[in-house]
């Protein structure tokens, strides 16, 4: 809510500069004055918070570079000459590929999202040769490692040995249903419908824990036909015992049952005490948790990397065991089209 309500607040200083700048068949002011900045909510469609914010950064950088070289308090209606001069002063003081390519994305937003006028013969070819130049400069791309299987047996046993802490172990069963249903962390921020399909066979126990969520990074994509995606793991893991049955007994002993999860986050951020908030834990909090109980299990400071190594583990072994491309895709929740198993 509070990225939100600071991305709303930063279009409408976007806004406020001129009605050359407003999106298509809309009054702002009136707007704002009948129903606040919340009223500029719908401008956005189903984007999230954080690309409205990431756009918004971007324009107003853009609007004071402009507003020193110009009479003009606002840079709309854009112009491919004043485009063209943006990129390349951002070249000449040696700016991250990254930001151009950034400012680009947010003209182009200007144009489909919000409808601006005149905006769409703004990024001209000349435009996209400054954006090709300086990502044929970039730094060398350091993929986050993937776990080894040394740790994630560690992982089961940290969550299954009564001497760790209650809510360190639920975390690592959290940290473990990433990896084992190949979720990105932000999979995880709003899970729901939880299914248990778990028995046993002469002995043995199988199954898997599921779970649905809508709030992942393709979503958008998807909302048209109302379907969420299935976070689906196995009940064994690497370890001994099937780490599954003890997360669901510390999920209780932690006042989070897993059945009964609906529309909340699978690792809510902890408060001192031990108690739990109602908000997510952050993708940076879940990476400082999850290496300082790598450090508790192994006893050494493990190498660094990021969350995402929980999602690229599953895959990586997926590759290594010589699984089809195809059957990859699905299992990283991957669209068909792309060649994104290769990457894991």
């Amino acid at each position: 809510a509070a990225r939100w309500s600071r991305a709303l607040e930063k279009w409408y200083l976007i806004f406020a500069r001129g009605r050359s700048g407003w999106p298509e068949g809309y009054d702002i002011y009136d707007i704002v004055a009948k129903r606040g900045l919340s009223g500029l909510r719908p401008l956005f469609g189903s984007r999230s918070q954080n690309t409205v914010l990431k756009r918004a950064n971007s324009i107003i950088r853009f609007t004071h570079w402009f507003t020193k070289f110009s009479f003009s308090i606002t840079p709309f209606p854009l112009t491919a000459a004043d485009v063209e001069a943006y990129l390349e002063h951002l070249q000449e003081q040696e700016a991250s590929p990254s930001a151009l390519s950034s400012f680009v994305e947010a003209v182009n937003f200007c144009e489909k999202v919000l409808n601006i006028p005149h905006v769409a013969t703004a990024i001209t070819p000349k435009a996209m040769n400054i954006c090709e130049l300086a990502n044929s400069r970039r730094h060398e791309k350091r993929q986050a490692r993937v776990l080894s299987v040394v740790e994630v047996a560690s992982l089961e046993e940290f969550l299954s040995n009564e001497r760790n802490l209650i809510v360190d172990r639920f975390a690592a069963g959290c940290f473990l249903f990433a990896l084992y249903s190949r979720s990105r962390w932000s999979d995880l921020r709003c899970v729901y419908s939880h299914t248990a399909d778990i028995v046993e066979i002469e002995g043995k126990i199988t199954g898997y824990l599921e779970y649905k969520t809508r709030n992942h990074k393709t979503a958008r994509l998807v909302q048209k036909q109302g379907l969420s995606m299935p976070l689906v793991a196995p009940v064994w893991g690497v370890g001994k015992t099937p780490w599954v049955l003890e997360f669901v007994k510390v999920a209780r002993l932690a006042d989070r049952p897993l059945e009964h999860l609906d529309q909340a986050p699978m690792l809510p951020a902890p408060t001192e005490d031990g108690q739990w908030t109602d908000r997510s834990t952050s993708t940076l909090e879940a990476k400082k948790w999850l290496l300082s109980i790598l450090f508790r299990s192994l006893g050494q400071d493990p190498d660094a990397t990021t969350i995402h190594c929980l999602k690229s583990t599953a895959l990586s072994w997926a590759g290594k065991a010589g699984l089809s491309a195809e059957v990859r895709q699905i299992l990283g929740h991957h669209s068909t089209g792309k060649k994104s198993h290769e990457i894991y």
